[in-house]
């Protein structure tokens, strides 16, 4: 998953303004906590692009606890239709999680390619560049919802497109494939339907953000969408 495999992933105190604060302690600092639990392994090369089994280890149990604080958060303060929309965004990055994280095929695979994989988002001829413009996306802290949707999309698709060149060229079609396959599983439909307007390389990234403002207007799905991502940058 160093999603890489890795992904995952980030947040501001605007990002879930709207969420209703329904209980004690529903508020955005509570939900903001449990994302910097999961951004600070993203701060951690060793541990966001993890590469050896004890490496991994590390990393699921950091992740697992930052997932909880989520599920908790979210079960306590969400409408029940809020945790419908979020739950649909990010249920199928919680099986990849769970599947990688237990002893079996999937974890055997990502072991064996997940080297290669390091090597291609870490060196500064490939896109060791790219990986540290996603990890640090979240620090913008501009209040517009559709400025850092753009951000975080444009710097995610960048980063997806730089491993997609290199893996193939440099780790082979089978070590392309399984992160490929396990990308499009934890992206689901929603991220790419939100970011699909914001395509590296295209006039979308540097578009007048009043053209997307009726679009994204929710800060609520923002906030799935920029959790989602933060899980791919763990895992891919």
């Amino acid at each position: 998953m160093d999603v890489a495999p890795g992904a995952f992933l980030l947040l501001l105190s605007t990002v879930i303004g709207s969420l209703a604060e329904k209980e004690y302690n529903c508020t955005a600092k509570e939900f903001e906590e449990c994302l910097e639990a999961l951004n600070a392994i993203t701060q951690t090369e060793d541990l966001a692009l993890a590469a050896t089994r004890e490496e991994l280890n590390l990393v699921c149990r950091k992740l697992q606890h930052g997932v909880r604080c989520i599920d908790d958060h979210s079960y306590r303060c969400f409408t029940a239709g809020q945790r419908r929309i979020f739950n649909s965004v990010v249920s199928e990055s919680r099986h990849v999680i769970n599947d990688l994280c237990v002893p079996g095929k999937l974890q055997e695979d990502y072991l064996r390619y997940a080297p290669c994989l390091k090597n291609v988002s870490t060196d500064v001829r490939k896109c060791a560049l790219q990986y540290k413009r996603l990890a640090s996306s979240y620090e913008d802290t501009g209040s517009d919802v559709n400025d850092k949707l753009k951000i975080h999309c444009c710097v995610f698709t960048q980063f997806v497109q730089c491993q997609h060149e290199h893996l193939l060229r440099d780790c082979g079609t089978a070590a392309e494939q399984f992160f490929q396959r396990h990308m499009d599983r934890m992206s689901g439909s929603l991220i790419n339907e939100h970011c699909v307007l914001f395509t590296h390389g295209s006039n979308a990234c540097s578009f007048d953000r009043n053209s997307a403002k009726s679009y994204f207007k929710c800060d609520f799905l923002y906030t799935a969408i920029f959790y989602l991502i933060l899980l791919q940058i763990i895992y891919l």
